[in-house]
């Protein structure tokens, strides 16, 4: 398994999504050097379900691109569905969520269009089939993860975007 400096230096220019999963003892400050070493701070999306390591790494580095933590989604996902944004502040600038928890629908058509209203991309998870994969880009999310890379790229070529 390639280390994170090489993985910056084989794909130069290429936007990346890391996800620092690594709570204790924090590593936040060793994959910001990474990043500083790879040139790489502007083309990092920085991720972690863990509030604490998206606490850590906005304080070190507030410059740096971060998603939300699973906190700061729950609380987006209250706040819409209350109608509480008004003053809202987004503390990252990407929404990382699957489409549904449990039967409450997180990536709906107002969902996508309010996040854009406030600058936030919509990135959904683990998306493994071709035709979820269409419905949510319909819906008009900013990105999709998938374990079949392959699959994602036949329908973004369907669609004339690769």
């Amino acid at each position: 398994m390639p280390t994170l400096a090489e993985v910056f230096a084989a794909v130069p220019g290429v936007p990346l999504n890391i996800e620092v999963k690594q709570a204790a003892p924090p590593i936040e400050a060793a994959v910001l050097a990474v990043l500083d070493r790879g040139a790489a701070r502007e083309r990092t999306l920085l991720a972690a379900e863990d509030a604490a390591i998206m606490t850590r790494i906005r304080a070190a580095a507030p410059e740096v691109l971060t998603s939300f933590s699973a906190a700061e989604v729950a609380e987006w996902v209250y706040r819409l569905r209350d109608g509480q944004l008004a003053g809202y502040r987004p503390p990252g600038i990407a929404l990382q969520v699957p489409p549904t928890f449990g039967d409450v629908a997180i990536v709906t058509a107002d969902s996508v269009a309010t996040a854009h209203r406030f600058g936030l991309e919509v990135h959904a998870w683990t998306i493994n089939e071709e035709q979820e994969i269409e419905a949510l880009l319909e819906l008009g999310v900013d990105g999709i993860m998938t374990d079949f890379p392959a699959r994602g790229l036949a329908v973004l070529r369907r669609r004339g975007l690769r």
